[in-house]
């Protein structure tokens, strides 16, 4: 089955500014960093249920190159992306999110 997906206001600005903060390193960085997570997200609609929760009902997929956490919860037949964190922030902070 493939769930609906949907990304808060919260995770797209989080998205947003981790690209800017790569764009100013090198161009293709942000580049790189916004495939990595459209091909994260796809992979969720998928498979969400594949990833263990880690706070209440959050859920935390870990992306492969860059350090960053998907933090999603689940209902029935969609997926609510709430935020996308890096993995030296402060877990404090997105738990203020749900």
């Amino acid at each position: 089955m493939i769930y609906d997906v949907l990304v808060s206001d919260e995770a797209i600005f989080d998205i947003a500014e981790a690209s800017f903060w790569y764009g100013k390193k090198k161009k293709e960085l942000a580049k790189k960093f916004q495939e990595e997570i459209k091909q994260s997200i796809e992979y969720l609609s998928k498979e969400p249920q594949t990833i263990q929760k880690k706070y209440k009902n959050v859920h935390i997929y870990f992306t492969k190159t860059f350090p960053f956490g998907i933090h999603y919860i689940m209902d029935k037949k969609t997926i609510k992306i709430i935020a996308v964190f890096h993995t030296s922030k402060n877990p404090k902070n997105w738990t203020d999110k749900i």
